[in-house]
């Protein structure tokens, strides 16, 4: 389960913004492992959990065996549930964190159960949010390390929240 610190109607307003602007530009995540039903369904499912719901409650919407092609795995709809909501709450946070003038982010552990490795960006590494935005948002990015080393990958369980210390004014 993954925990997030600042998921208030602040950071979902920039959340929907951010899933809006993906929407309209044609590069919301389409996973092979849906069925044609599950990509039909996929972007009205992620909408609402990110105007509302946790990757929890987005994850039980995602568990209909329909939504899913035969490579899918028993957990396939908790990762893809887990996966597209923590990118877009850290890019809603980052706008949210940007906004209020904060430069950096902090990587933290958002889910216990999994282990990031060495992969990525690890737990306490500070994070320039312009540069990570913009790395979130490239629809090209390489998966695992991109620029900044943001995990696009659930079973890192990593995510972001606010550093420590007050916004560079």
């Amino acid at each position: 389960m993954f925990t997030y610190q600042e998921l208030d109607g602040f950071t979902r307003k920039f959340m929907r913004q951010e899933f809006l602007l993906d929407r309209d530009q044609g590069v919301l995540y389409q996973s092979k492992l849906l069925s044609e039903e599950g990509l039909a369904v996929f972007p009205d499912l992620l909408l609402d959990a990110v105007n509302y719901g946790t990757t929890e409650s987005f994850a039980q919407q995602l568990n209909q065996s329909s939504y899913w092609g035969p490579r899918a795995h028993n957990d396939s709809h908790e990762a893809l549930a887990e996966e597209q909501f923590n990118q877009y709450y850290m890019r809603g946070l980052l706008r949210k964190l940007l906004e209020e003038g904060y430069t950096e982010a902090e990587v933290y552990r958002a889910c216990e159960e999994y282990s990031a490795g060495r992969r990525g960006a690890q737990p306490g590494e500070r994070i320039d949010c312009e540069e990570a935005l913009a790395d979130l948002r490239d629809a090209n990015r390489d998966q695992w390390r991109g620029k900044t080393g943001l995990v696009r990958c659930a079973k890192a369980g990593i995510s972001l929240k606010r550093v420590s210390r007050a916004p560079a004014n």
